[in-house]
């Protein structure tokens, strides 16, 4: 089961909940096991406590695995974790194990269960379908092995699937025997000869006829979802028109379809657009910027959508960090999209990368606000828009009381400030930094009243644009509240 996204951010989700006496058993089938070889157990759970505890794994009322969580939270930090992994005998084929919680004294405490790995050696019989395998205990430098198989049928047929890109036959002896190189973990599927296990695919729908391989570079590409796809070229054809710029505009369906063999995958619109940034001949030629037309949720798998959790966003899918237990290092991001170059685009080169491509979104839900966001940029772009508005930028800072390391949310965007300041003359740079502003206690907590007003005033006066560099999220913005949905 995995159901539960903690903080509702970040890419791991988690199943299995102990609070109480909650107490779960788990059945693992394994046929013709060689019961002789013990059973390697892995399990990796989280919990929330001010002592040690531990997930306890028992089976045939035995312990035999213990998975300590320790106690490195804070206000910040929800959870902590802890994996162990162990062996244990079994004269069982159907291994039936029970998992329950040791708070140690610890009334509060709770935990959640991620995952639990088993793993045995069977005896290589084959009884008909497709019979998956491999062997941990084979690995050695310089091996090979030899496997013998057991079958009602000598018409056999055995496939190396290691390498899904370089799969390749091994022949099998009249014995139904075949040997192997085993330097590294191989795995391997058997068939019988004559197809009839192979699987068949399954009908799942008609596609038009589509060549996104053949598009030419563009100014601007627009990746929408297709529910939008009306509004996202109307936004197109006043770009063409008005800004004279070439303009490729396909739906997530279009490019999961040639990309991602109709799955979604965040890869597959960054593999469309790094074939256009490939196939640019020169800088001249590169596509400048990409929009994302739709919104993006944390529950990129619709898994609070099929139980009504969740409403519906995640329209055009962005990066989620794998870190899910602190809201400061995890985040999501659509940069990621925007690493065009071979190597580039890891979790953990991306703040070093370069992004080759401007990225841009628009955050709509349904049709009625995709339209209505393209009859704004329509007004902007007109005559009756003009005004003092188009050359002012606002720059608001989060305060340095709360950590040391805050003094960089004034530095890093004084530091943006003063470079537009200094290369673009025509802006009016205006700064809404929270410290110069006194702060008060009130009811809720503490804020800045005279810098909320300033923010507000800045959004009626009109800006191109309002910069925010702090705390905050899609409700509010820092602890004090300065800006905040009603």
């Amino acid at each position: 089961m995995e159901d539960k996204n903690l903080k509702n951010t970040g890419r791991q989700w988690f199943g299995e909940y102990f609070n109480f006496n909650e107490k779960y058993t788990i059945n693992f089938n394994f046929s013709n096991r060689v019961k002789t070889d013990p059973v390697r157990i892995n399990a990796r759970a989280i919990g929330r406590s001010e002592t040690p505890t531990s997930l306890e794994i028992a089976h045939n009322e035995s312990e035999v695995l213990s998975v300590p969580i320790g106690t490195q939270i804070s206000s910040s930090i929800y959870v902590d974790e802890g994996e162990s992994s162990g062996e244990f005998t079994s004269t069982d084929n159907i291994i039936s194990i029970d998992v329950s919680y040791n708070k140690n004294g610890n009334s509060s405490a709770f935990a959640y269960l991620d995952y639990i790995q088993m793993q045995a050696k069977c005896e290589l019989k084959y009884n008909g379908g497709q019979l998956v395998f491999s062997e941990p205990s084979s690995v050695g430098i310089g091996n090979v092995t030899k496997f013998n198989l057991t079958s009602n049928t000598n018409s056999l047929i055995v496939w190396d699937v290691t390498d899904p890109a370089t799969i390749s036959e091994l022949e099998v002896d009249e014995n139904l025997s075949f040997t192997s190189t085993t330097d590294s973990l191989k795995s391997y599927v058997i068939h019988d000869l004559n197809k009839t296990s192979y699987l068949n695919p399954v009908f799942d729908a008609k596609i038009e006829n589509q060549n996104l391989h053949g598009h030419q570079p563009a100014d601007l590409i627009i990746v929408t979802a297709p529910a939008f796809l009306n509004a996202a070229e109307r936004l197109a054809l006043i770009h063409a028109e008005q800004d004279e710029m070439t303009v490729n505009t396909v739906t997530t369906e279009q490019i999961y379809n040639e990309f991602s063999s109709g799955k979604q995958d965040l890869i597959a619109i960054r593999s469309y657009l790094r074939w256009l940034y490939d196939k640019s001949e020169s800088d001249d030629y590169m596509p400048d910027n990409v929009l994302l037309f739709g919104d993006a949720s944390f529950d990129y798998k619709g898994i609070g959508v099929a139980d009504n959790r969740y409403s519906e966003q995640n329209f055009v899918p962005t990066f989620q960090s794998e870190y899910s237990f602190k809201l400061g290092p995890s985040y999501c991001t659509d940069d990621f999209i925007a690493f065009l170059d071979a190597s580039e685009g890891a979790q953990e080169t991306m703040s070093s990368d370069g992004m080759d491509i401007g990225v841009g979104r628009i955050v709509v839900q349904s049709i009625s606000e995709a339209e209505a966001m393209v009859d704004k940029i329509v007004n902007y772009k007109s005559e009756n828009s003009f005004g003092e508005w188009r050359t002012n930028i606002c720059f608001v800072a989060d305060d340095i009381d709360d950590d040391s390391w805050e003094f960089r949310l004034q530095e890093n965007i004084d530091a943006i400030a003063q470079e537009i300041d200094t290369v673009y003359h025509n802006y009016n740079i205006n700064k809404i930094y929270l410290d110069a502003y006194q702060q008060v206690s009130s009811s809720g907590g503490q804020r800045y009243p005279d810098a909320r007003q300033a923010i507000v005033d800045n959004v009626n006066k009109g800006a191109l644009i309002i910069h925010y560099y702090g705390h905050g999220g899609e409700v509010g913005w820092a602890e004090e509240r300065v800006l905040e949905l009603k």
